[in-house]
């Protein structure tokens, strides 16, 4: 009895010192969010959720630039909508839009050529992986037929077709996503592998 008593505070006390270490830059871990809809039959419209925090650490090295500039001109080459024969252009430049303290909001409108099908349309985001590894991203797309798609994106998995038609629905494409994430998200620093041990011990 003393012995897994002393096993048990072992494990806390060494939670303690790692949460307190560097190795708690495993929870540093950064999201963002996007919305797709068609307006019309060859218009999508993106409006993109980004932490404030975000921009400043991928564009640390951003020299001059302005948060909002160099994270537009950021959003502008790391984003793309197209299919095999062509890439959609974005109509405007992305303006910004109301947010709050802690998030930026940008909007995007794509312009597909207009003999193009939906359904064939992958969504390439490579935004942000380059300063977190970690980095999720987290697609909705609204169908032209009501159905709602959900999936996160990661960066071993940059790629979704967010209008295909007979996809998993929201909960079935994201729940082994989400395991996943989770599975990884516990092997990424010795805190986590040593919390579960010390809810098992």
């Amino acid at each position: 009895m003393r012995l897994a008593r002393a096993s048990q505070l072992w494990v806390l006390s060494l939670l303690c010192l790692l949460w307190l270490g560097p190795q708690a830059v495993a929870h540093d871990k950064s999201v963002s969010y996007s919305d797709w809809s068609v307006t019309t039959e060859n218009v999508i419209l993106a409006r993109i959720r980004v932490p404030a925090r975000l921009p400043t650490m991928q564009l640390r090295n951003a020299g001059s630039k302005s948060a909002f500039e160099a994270t537009t001109e950021h959003i502008l080459q790391s984003i793309k909508l197209g299919d095999a024969a062509a890439v959609c252009s974005v109509k405007n430049p992305p303006r910004t839009l109301a947010g709050t303290a802690d998030t930026l909001v940008f909007e995007l409108i794509f312009e597909c050529r207009e003999d193009v099908s939906l359904e064939t349309l992958t969504l390439q985001f490579d935004a942000f992986f380059d300063a977190s590894a970690r980095h999720l991203h987290f697609v909705r797309a609204y169908r032209p037929d009501g159905a709602i798609f959900e999936t996160v994106i990661t960066d071993a998995a940059r790629e979704t077709k967010p209008f295909k038609a007979n996809q998993a629905g929201a909960q079935d494409a994201t729940r082994p996503s989400f395991f996943m994430i989770g599975v990884k998200h516990i092997l990424s620093g010795p805190d986590h592998i040593l919390f579960v041990l010390g809810l098992i011990l």
